[in-house]
């Protein structure tokens, strides 16, 4: 005689990730908003932002006055970081499961913004992100063979040009790492602690990705 038992799997350690889309009108505002910096040699120098990131990029320009420039933007970032947080309680923000909307206000700000302009060969290599809450990351921009390059890439691990989560120990009954293919408007919320990185490409052209870190605190 056969015994049934009742059992269900669950993932209670798994660090939570938001995924979105940027409506395409503000991917092509944000896209001329960098694009007219490019042009001028001296404010692109001006804001190069690369020694205070990881990466190994061609160029990572700091760029918080986008915020104000383009208000829809912000108020994107802002909408996903309180749906984010609404979703994922933390105790170190007073945050749990049994918040009333009322408690579940809290005071977000943007940090600092920047974009990483990619081309072959660059790599972001694995990092967090500190004195925040949260971070963010959109992809704005693809090099026209970058589909062909994913596609002949290794069957069994396609990470060309792709961004790579990690958290934790590769063991037994647990996964670690969450590889995602870039494609223009996909936009990506996470944990600030949360391990990531991006790995090279060789198409010719710019992979372009824009960057946030958010702070927040209780209203």
């Amino acid at each position: 005689m056969s015994v049934h038992y009742n059992a269900k799997m669950i993932a209670p350690f798994s660090p939570l990730i938001l995924n979105s889309s940027l409506p395409i009108n503000l991917v092509n505002t944000c896209n001329d908003f960098i694009d007219n910096i490019l042009v001028q040699r001296k404010e692109s120098k001006e804001r190069d932002w690369g020694n205070q990131l990881a990466g190994n990029i061609d160029q990572e320009l700091l760029i918080n006055d986008l915020l104000e420039t383009e208000p829809e933007f912000h108020e994107f970032i802002l909408i996903m970081a309180r749906n984010y947080l609404k979703n994922a309680p933390n105790p170190m923000l007073g945050i749990s499961h049994s918040s009333t909307e009322k408690e579940a206000n809290f005071n977000i700000e943007v940090s600092d913004i920047w974009c990483n302009e990619m081309v072959a060969g660059d790599f972001n290599p694995v990092h967090f992100h500190s004195n925040c809450h949260l971070s963010c990351v959109c992809f704005l921009r693809l090099p026209d063979n970058y589909e062909m390059e994913y596609i002949q890439d290794k069957k069994n691990m396609k990470s060309v040009g792709c961004l790579q989560f990690i958290d934790g120990r590769s063991v037994t009954g647990g996964k670690n790492m969450y590889l995602v293919k870039p494609l223009v408007s996909e936009f990506y919320l996470f944990p600030s602690w949360l391990l990531h990185c991006v790995y090279p490409f060789k198409s010719k052209g710019v992979r372009r990705s824009i960057s946030a870190n958010i702070g927040v605190s209780n209203a």
